[in-house]
């Protein structure tokens, strides 16, 4: 009985653990504009690239239109990723996009 009891805790903690209340995007992404490669990762609530780690207030995901995005909140200011699909984020600069492809 012990045993059933342990292996059903066992379980229990799997099903809450990937109910954890991330935003489901992290990950490490890579950009490769012309021709410079850079990586970003993003964290439950922290962004990190060339070596430097940022903290986020904030990190969700929020629909608008058709499109979802990604979106980060540090001291009021937000920024975002339109989310082009699971492994895709794209941020619009006005003439280009910037496409960040999650490899990790």
């Amino acid at each position: 009985m012990n045993l059933l009891r342990w292996i059903m805790s066992c379980c229990l903690v799997v099903v809450l653990s990937a109910c954890g209340g991330g935003h489901g995007y992290e990950g490490t992404y890579q950009n490769n504009m012309l021709g410079i490669v850079s990586e970003l990762e993003i964290g439950k609530n922290y962004l990190m690239s060339d070596g430097e780690k940022q903290k986020v207030d904030k990190i969700s995901v929020e629909k608008r239109g058709g499109d979802e995005y990604l979106v980060f909140v540090t001291d009021g200011q937000r920024e975002e990723m339109r989310i082009a699909d699971r492994n895709t984020l794209v941020i619009d600069l006005g003439i280009v996009e910037m496409v960040w492809t999650r490899t990790k």
